[in-house]
């Protein structure tokens, strides 16, 4: 499955970057994210979901893979399971910051969906997906918006 979103932020391009690239920091922006940590060159922590009539509760990492930070773009790789309904989660989320004060973060994903959870439906995963963008959208301008 794959996602696109882009995110207008009222804070500067290097505010708005930081935070993205601290993901703890990011992570708590995310409903549902609990307990990350580093983990080596990666980050470890879990997320709670419902998703339909599912409540899911995946352990994982995050991982930067690519970052350019003149250019604003970085690459990371996600990867989870829930080991209660057998199955997980694996993506490639690609963020690009442009602008400034104004800033437009534009994040880009590639799911898929693996095992059991597979079943759910790409309609019902796209809604989430879109519903979760918002919630993150609106705690970044909370986090970012209004300090200079």
């Amino acid at each position: 499955m794959k996602t696109e979103h882009v995110v207008r932020v009222a804070a500067p391009r290097e505010r708005v970057w930081a935070f993205l690239l601290d993901v703890p920091a990011a992570a708590r922006c995310v409903p549902g994210v609990e307990d990350v940590v580093p983990s080596g060159d990666a980050y470890r922590g879990k997320l709670r979901v419902q998703v339909g009539p599912i409540r899911l509760a995946i352990e994982g990492e995050v991982r930067v893979i690519a970052r350019d930070d003149a250019a604003g773009t970085a690459t990371l790789r996600l990867e989870g399971t829930d080991r209660r309904l057998g199955g997980g989660v694996r993506a490639e989320a690609a963020l690009a910051v442009s602008g400034s004060a104004p800033t437009d973060v534009r994040i880009t994903s590639d799911v898929a969906v693996l095992g059991r959870l597979g079943e759910l439906g790409q309609p019902l995963m796209q809604r989430k997906a879109d519903e979760t963008m918002n919630a993150f959208a609106s705690c970044l301008e909370r986090a970012l918006g209004s300090a200079p």
